[in-house]
């Protein structure tokens, strides 16, 4: 197989994957725990890095379509890497989450919520943003 029909097989299967998952955790039952919480915002990220990184490579290699520009090869660099740290923190904290809901029950009614889930996921955004920024910039 040719580099963009790997690509392409990336893109749709992992689309389908993420679409499947979002699904699932987005059902009542699976929106009151942290860490689907988390997944969610995984999975989307996870579709985002997808797209982010493969589609371009795909249009270039398969269409010859390059769109090209300081303006947006920068941004592009930009939400590349930002989803692609950002899928990798929000494992960073399932596993924390997991954690504190294994190991400090007392602790995890208090800490373990969608609503913390949700502030923290913030909170590594905005860390993730300021860390990638340079990219912006230069």
């Amino acid at each position: 197989l040719l580099q963009e029909e790997v690509s392409l097989l990336w893109i749709i299967f992992g689309t389908i994957g993420n679409l499947l998952s979002l699904l699932v955790l987005l059902r009542k039952k699976m929106r009151i725990h942290s860490t689907f919480t988390y997944l969610t915002l995984l999975a989307l990220c996870d579709t985002l890095v997808l797209y982010f990184g493969l589609l371009r490579d795909y249009l270039v290699n398969k269409y010859h379509i390059n769109v090209s520009g300081a303006f947006y090869c920068k941004f592009h660099v930009f939400f590349f890497y930002f989803v692609l740290h950002m899928a990798s923190w929000l494992l960073v904290a399932v596993n924390i989450d997991r954690l504190i809901a294994a190991s400090f029950l007392s602790l995890s009614k208090k800490w373990c919520t969608p609503s913390t889930a949700l502030k923290v996921s913030f909170y590594i955004g905005v860390a993730v943003f300021l860390l990638n920024s340079h990219f912006i910039y230069y």
